[in-house]
């Protein structure tokens, strides 16, 4: 009984610590023109998780915008 115990306490240990979770990078743009071609890249513990992302124009003009991009990662 003890060695299943164990055996449980470590796969359930194991899997936690390499669970993976949902994220949200949130772009925003306070004028609306986009990032003027200027792109981000996201790396989590080195590995990159987005590249070259960039904001979307909605036209310039003082109109903000928000942008939401969803990863996975541990």
């Amino acid at each position: 009984m003890k060695k299943l115990f164990t055996l449980l306490l470590t796969f359930f240990g194991f899997t936690a610590a390499n669970a993976q979770c949902d994220h949200t990078f949130r772009m925003m743009d306070s004028w609306g023109d986009g990032w003027n071609g200027s792109t981000v890249d996201v790396t989590v513990n080195g590995t990159a998780v987005l590249t070259a992302v960039t904001a979307a124009s909605q036209g310039g003009g003082n109109n903000p915008s928000t942008e939401d991009i969803l990863f996975t990662a541990n």
